[in-house]
């Protein structure tokens, strides 16, 4: 049976207890979070275009419809409007990863071709959404981190629960826990490499994200084969 999650889907800012609260001011009314909304969505498809950096908020304001004066009174600066952003985005995070583990859907998927598959499909999101995390990294916020954090916590419990279901039983679930946490931890090393050195090349040949998720694909084999005691057979 899929494992159920304790977290909620959606992990927009919680001005409770963000490490940021101050920055953006909770809407109180409809219509405010209507005006809310429309900017967040603004700044989303700006940063589809460029930099976080080469957005003004003129610009911003000219692109939601919304008078710079409204912006403000809802966001404190450019830097809290990164804060609200990176929510929106990860509140699209959680339902994906969910679908990519979902044991429903994989059915009898050799193991081996899953995790292929799922390493193509985060990196094609993390490449959509590059420039935004980016900018989330930037201005170094803890809600951010503490955001990250959790999600990357999710996917490792995840792969975990499916490796449960694929291994041989002998295997233990500690060994299991290791293999998903280095997983995890190789996949984000990845992405923040990425992250950090964009379009230029980190080696000495340039690699395809086809080939990157091959060497990736290979690495996590290698680790579960590890745990399994080298009983996996190579599919």
């Amino acid at each position: 049976m899929p494992m159920v999650r304790n977290e909620p889907l959606t992990d927009i800012v919680d001005f409770e207890r963000a490490s940021d609260q101050k920055a953006i001011r909770a809407p109180r009314q409809d219509r405010s979070r209507q005006t809310m909304d429309r900017v967040l969505k603004a700044l989303e498809e700006l940063l589809d275009e460029k930099p976080f950096d080469r957005i003004t908020m003129i610009e911003l304001a000219q692109r939601s419809g919304t008078g710079t004066s409204s912006i403000y009174a809802r966001f404190k600066d450019k830097r809290s409007l990164i804060l609200g952003v990176h929510g929106r985005l990860a509140e699209r995070v959680y339902p994906c990863l969910d679908r990519l583990f979902d044991f429903e859907r994989l059915g009898k998927k050799p193991l081996r071709k899953i995790i292929h598959a799922n390493l193509g499909s985060i990196l094609r999101f993390y490449r959509e959404h590059g420039q935004l995390v980016r900018a989330a990294v930037i201005v170094d916020a803890p809600y951010v981190y503490e955001r990250q954090i959790r999600v990357y916590c999710f996917a490792a419990d995840r792969f975990s629960s499916l490796l449960y279901e694929r291994l041989p039983g002998t295997v233990d679930r500690k060994s299991i826990d290791r293999a998903a946490d280095f997983s995890v931890r190789l996949v984000t090393s990845v992405l923040h490499q990425i992250l950090v050195f964009k379009d230029f090349s980190l080696g000495r040949k340039p690699l395809s994200d086809r080939a990157l998720v091959d060497q990736m694909t290979v690495a996590i084999w290698a680790a579960l084969q590890e745990a399994a005691g080298g009983r996996l057979k190579d599919e």
